[in-house]
C-alpha cells in the first residue's frame, strides 16, 4: 500500500542521459510546471440554504446561537 503513495525516482543522475531520458524530463518538467502553485480556493455557498448559513451562522459574523 505504500508503494503506490511514493513517487518513482524520476530525476536520479542514472536516469538523466540520453536524448530519451531528456525528453521524458522534460515533458515531466512541464506536467508539473502547469500544476496551481499555493491553497486551493475555498468553495463558494451555492444554494439559498447555504448562503444564509454562511453569512449568519459561520465565518465572523457569526451570532451566539453555540454557547
Amino acid at each position: 500500500m505504500v508503494s503506490t503513495l511514493i513517487p518513482p525516482k524520476i530525476a536520479s543522475p542514472s536516469a538523466i542521459g540520453g536524448a530519451a531520458d531528456a525528453a521524458r524530463m522534460q515533458r515531466v518538467v512541464s506536467f508539473y510546471e502547469k500544476l496551481p502553485r499555493g491553497a486551493a480556493p475555498a468553495p463558494q455557498p451555492k444554494g439559498l440554504i447555504e448562503r444564509y448559513q454562511a453569512r449568519y451562522m459561520n465565518g465572523k459574523n457569526a451570532r451566539a446561537m453555540r454557547e
